[in-house]
């Protein structure tokens, strides 16, 4: 595949998982055994962002329902960059925000999408405003990537990221089917704009959504270009604490404990 496209190899210019595997090669660890300390890593990081949340439980079903199959899987890379994001949290909630953006930079070592997470810093609030302020810009973000990815080359000479969108364009052109054609067809965009609603009828009560609605709208942008559709997942940890916020707001938090 690598011989036949010259562009394969952009897809994985970050350069983290590469180092861990060179740190393991150099430690004398089998393939084997290196997989399964990144899987740990991965596993711990999920286990310790949901058990210090009101309604671990509930956390941890919502985190593997929208990562478990994919991301944790088989997109390793990414599933590394958001466990890291999931343990950065904690600095971006006790206003550590130094922390929070070099934690962030680790992340784009190993997927350059979790740059997505400095969005935090914006949407993990429960005013209204700063949510209004927000999905005009994710609209206007995203639209811009859109007719980037579909016209490669207004970023062509850029280092880097001309490479990474010739790439992706590549792709795109490689198995499209059609821009309305692809969301029409996609039943996840229909199910996204109907959790949309729900949460926007929820959030004239409870402004703990705000966070929520924010993440599900930036998710139901993404799906409008199939590849786009990996970086929806580096919002799913505000997703998580915006509806464990609602869920203990509104008493019906499940308040268990994750087993150890």
């Amino acid at each position: 595949m690598k011989d036949n496209n010259p562009t394969y190899g952009y897809f994985f210019a970050e350069p983290g998982l590469y180092w861990l595997m060179l740190a393991g090669s150099y430690l004398g660890l089998s393939y084997g055994m290196f997989s399964f300390f990144v899987t740990m890593f991965i596993y711990y990081a999920v286990y310790k962002f949901c058990d210090r949340l009101n309604n671990p439980s509930a956390a941890f079903f919502t985190v593997f329902a929208f990562l478990g199959y994919f991301v944790f899987t088989e997109w390793v890379r990414q599933g590394l960059a958001i466990s890291i994001i999931m343990l950065s949290i904690k600095h971006h909630e006790k206003d550590h925000y130094v922390r929070f953006v070099l934690s962030v930079a680790v992340a784009c070592l190993f997927h350059a999408s979790a740059v997505v997470a400095l969005s935090y810093l914006l949407i993990s609030s429960k005013s209204r405003l700063r949510m209004k302020m927000f999905l005009i810009i994710a609209s206007a973000v995203m639209f811009s990537a859109m007719l980037i990815i579909y016209n490669p080359s207004v970023t062509a000479n850029l280092p880097f990221i001309g490479a990474k969108v010739t790439a992706y364009s590549s792709l795109l052109l490689e198995n499209n089917d059609g821009f309305w054609k692809y969301i029409l067809s996609s039943k996840v965009v229909f199910a996204y704009l109907i959790i949309l609603v729900m949460l926007y009828s929820q959030a004239r009560k409870y402004n703990s959504l705000f966070s929520a609605i924010s993440a599900i709208y930036f998710m139901l942008l993404t799906r409008f270009v199939s590849v786009l559709i990996r970086v929806r997942y580096i919002l799913v940890p505000v997703f998580v604490v915006s509806m464990d916020e609602y869920l203990t707001d509104k008493g019906r938090g499940f308040h268990t404990s994750l087993p150890i």
